[in-house]
């Protein structure tokens, strides 16, 4: 079994404001919905994000789709 496909992400959303954290060291991008790279994080990333909408959090091994009201 590979241990390099199985990084947790988690991911804690308090009104507009953003926590995710991934396993290691791992590269964490929030984007917005037309593709721009809103902010981006190594291992974690803690960011407020400018309006409600949908948001995709990124990492190499795995993605989330967000709803920011």
């Amino acid at each position: 079994a590979s241990s390099s496909a199985s990084q947790n992400l988690d991911l804690t959303i308090d009104g507009k404001t953003i926590n995710a954290t991934t396993d290691g060291n791992e590269q964490i991008k929030l984007v917005d919905i037309s593709g721009k790279v809103i902010a981006r994080g190594n291992g974690s990333l803690h960011t407020t994000v400018p309006a409600s909408g949908i948001y995709m959090i990124v990492t190499k091994s795995k993605g989330a789709k967000i709803s920011i009201r």
